[in-house]
């Protein structure tokens, strides 16, 4: 896996998911868009974690808002999103609550 810091964030992606290794702008605009669609229509705690499913853009991309920093509570696979976790998804986008970038995957 490469790994690297991007504006004080850590970014882990498995070899081969980004020819640059970089997230690419577009996917990230796509989570952060989603975040604010899901609060403007869904009331609800943010604060803990949801998976907010696949990317609109790329379904082997999923949505999951953790605390930032992380917290041990948020490496538990009931707090990560399934489709990632059981493989439907090869690749994660991890948002805090802000939409803040924290790592991808």
């Amino acid at each position: 896996m490469a790994g690297f810091i991007i504006g004080g964030v850590v970014a882990v992606l498995p070899r081969g998911a980004a020819d640059s290794g970089v997230l690419d702008p577009r996917y990230l605009s796509s989570a952060q868009s989603q975040l604010v669609a899901y609060k403007s229509k869904i009331k609800m705690d943010y604060s803990t974690g949801p998976c907010l499913g696949a990317l609109p853009i790329d379904d082997n991309w999923v949505i999951d808002i953790a605390h930032n920093p992380r917290q041990p509570v948020d490496d538990e696979p009931t707090n990560q999103c399934a489709a990632y976790n059981v493989g439907k998804a090869k690749h994660f986008i991890e948002l805090d609550e802000t939409g803040n970038l924290i790592q991808y995957r």
